[in-house]
């Protein structure tokens, strides 16, 4: 995940260069492409709070349910 984050990070400051925007901006200059850091760094927090919860949630749940519920108690001919 990590790795992921660092190449879209880096890839607009790379490609740059190269890509022409003008034609879907219809303009007479292409604008710069740029990162946004906040965006980002704000869906990777908001990614972990949603891991965190489900796991909370999860472990909730596991702990209701009752270890018998989960395994397969029984007789054990089955």
């Amino acid at each position: 995940m990590a790795g992921g984050t660092v190449l879209g990070l880096v890839l607009p400051g790379l490609l740059g260069p190269t890509l022409d925007l003008r034609e879907f901006t219809g303009g007479p200059a292409a604008p710069a492409p740029h990162t946004d850091v906040l965006l980002t760094a704000a869906l990777g927090v908001g990614l972990g709070v949603l891991v965190a919860v489900a796991a909370g949630v999860e472990t909730l749940i596991g702990r209701r349910r009752g270890l018998g519920a989960v395994l397969r108690v029984g007789r054990g001919d089955d």
